[in-house]
């Protein structure tokens, strides 16, 4: 399985959001980064 390579990258919302309208790999990819913040935030990484 190949990683994923991206390590930053910037979310902009205007509206309310909703994931169900990204295809599946974008989904993956948010939610991935999402879990990793939570882990970082919960370790007590910088907010």
């Amino acid at each position: 399985m190949q990683g994923n390579k991206t390590t930053n990258f910037t979310v902009t919302v205007t509206g309310k959001a909703d994931i169900t309208s990204l295809p599946e790999y974008e989904k993956r990819i948010f939610c991935s980064a999402l879990l990793n913040r939570i882990t970082e935030l919960m370790r007590g990484g910088d907010e």
